[in-house]
């Protein structure tokens, strides 16, 4: 995936109202809603290529963890 790829993951994702066990959103699964909430898109579009990508391995790790 390039950068614009995922920023158009990151503008496209579509937020659900489902939520977990323990009331937590399962949005938060989702790397691409984890690096909307945590960045500008102004900020993630001005991250590189390489960055983004090591950003949604560190979200999907912690999702993992999460889980």
């Amino acid at each position: 995936m390039d950068k614009r790829e995922i920023i158009e993951k990151i503008y496209s994702y579509e937020e659900s109202n489902c939520r977990n066990s323990m009331g937590c959103r399962e949005d938060w699964y989702s790397p691409f809603f984890c690096l909307r909430e945590a960045f500008t898109m102004t900020q993630l579009e001005n991250m590189s290529e390489d960055e983004l990508k090591n950003l949604i391995t560190l979200a999907e790790t912690i999702g993992e963890g999460l889980y």
